[in-house]
């Protein structure tokens, strides 16, 4: 745009009372949230664009002031201040909002204030003195608009009139929405019990608690989201307003009726002008209730024994199944264990020949799927492979020419002593 510079009379001064940035917060800088989802926010490009013959500075801390230095003969815009949050994702202009637009006196039908957004100018007015408060309302698309101060044209004899006027614009803010809920999410970890580590994704006995671990973001900082809830099958186990972070966690009582089975962990975040959001369920698996096993040992033979075996779990299943004998004296000898073909026959010939002349018991021991471990152990036993000798003497009870009795001497010798010797 060409211009040609003349020297005014009186110089011309436009005050524009700005709407400063707001303090520093989690939103983006400069926003402040003046409703749900609605944050508003000072322009952008203060104290604005001037053509030139024109300058531009704050008057105050309030109050953006134009002067008109020199007059241009020559149409076009004078004047453009920018509000913008093209830079703040999921977000879009809502409005410019103004307190007023204010002229001193009656004033030219040539100069006007525009916003421009959407590609193209719209006038808000050619008789500035009398616009009072107002919102110019953006297409759902925009994310930035100016407003602007038109010269329709140059004519000389416009000079007298616009070097008496004063403009001012009260407050002039963009409201911005916020069009993108925030985002909840599990973390690694979460699901993990304060007891024992399970097996096979399952919280096993001496568990009381659960870690719920999460992350939550929004485009609009801790701002943009409201209360966050943990939900334990449906029921609130935690509520609270962390703001947004990657680093959430708190721990889930399970209560010490709570059955054994599957249950869900869901969680959930309010945001201002959204529907609540959450994430998807986060399935816990618990058994806390060790398996139920019983054994009834029989001899079958010298250090041989049948043992019948029983095993169940209603929830996790049974896993692994042993059979040990523990010697009296300490230890254990491991004897057979589930990952053998037969073992799941419940009844096992155990051969105690190795143990023989030691007492110990036999245990059956029974790990279900997720970890919880019972056992059933028989009486003492004492296995002996060895029969006892008998050793038989004859003595006559008189002289040897008489036919008489005889004294018989039976002798029985064991060698685990007189505990291997029965009836």
């Amino acid at each position: 745009m060409s211009v040609r510079r003349r020297r005014l009379a009186r110089p011309l001064t436009v005050a524009v009372l700005a709407c400063l940035p707001a303090a520093a917060s989690a939103a983006p800088a400069g926003l402040s949230s003046v409703g749900p989802g609605l944050w508003s926010g000072g322009p952008s490009s203060a104290p604005g664009w001037t053509a030139p013959g024109i300058t531009a500075s704050f008057y105050d801390a309030n109050t953006v002031q134009i002067d008109w230095n020199s007059f241009a003969a020559g149409g076009g815009y004078r004047w453009a201040m920018g509000f913008d949050t093209c830079s703040n994702p999921g977000s879009k202009l809502e409005s410019l909002n103004f307190d007023y637009f204010r002229a001193s006196s009656s004033t030219s039908p040539y100069y006007a204030f525009t916003a421009n957004y959407g590609g193209g100018d719209h006038t808000l007015t050619a008789n500035l003195r009398d616009l009072g408060q107002g919102a110019i309302s953006i297409p759902a698309d925009g994310c930035a608009a100016e407003l602007r101060l038109l010269q329709a044209i140059g004519a000389a004899n416009n000079r007298d009139q616009t070097s008496l006027h004063t403009y001012l614009v009260g407050s002039p803010r963009m409201i911005v929405r916020d069009t993108e809920p925030p985002t909840v999410a599990w973390r690694p970890g979460a699901g993990q019990s304060d007891g024992p580590a399970g097996e096979n994704g399952w919280i096993r006995g001496g568990a009381t608690q659960v870690l719920a671990a999460w992350q939550a973001g929004d485009n609009f900082g801790s701002e943009g989201i409201g209360e966050q809830r943990v939900l334990r099958d449906g029921q609130v186990a935690y509520a609270g307003s962390p703001g947004v972070g990657n680093a959430h966690a708190t721990w889930i009582d399970l209560p010490a009726g709570l059955a054994d089975g599957q249950h869900t962990l869901d969680l959930q975040a309010d945001a201002p002008s959204f529907a609540t959001v959450g994430t998807s369920s986060l399935t816990i698996k618990l058994d806390r209730t060790p398996p139920t096993v019983a054994m009834t040992v029989t001899p079958s033979g010298p250090a041989r024994y049948n043992a019948a075996t029983t095993a169940s779990d209603a929830t996790s299943g049974v896993g692994r199944q042993r059979l040990d004998w523990i010697p009296v004296a300490g230890g254990a000898v491991a004897l057979m264990d589930s990952s053998q073909a037969d073992f799941a026959a419940h009844l096992h010939a155990v051969d105690l020949t190795a143990m023989a002349d030691t007492k110990g018991y036999l245990r059956f021991t029974v790990i279900d799927g997720a970890g919880n471990a019972q056992v059933a152990q028989s009486p003492l036993l004492a296995p002996d492979a060895l029969p006892p000798s008998i050793a038989i003497t004859s003595t006559p009870s008189g002289p040897a020419r008489w036919r008489g009795e005889s004294i018989l001497q039976i002798t029985a010798q064991d060698n685990r002593g007189q505990d291997g010797i029965g009836r």
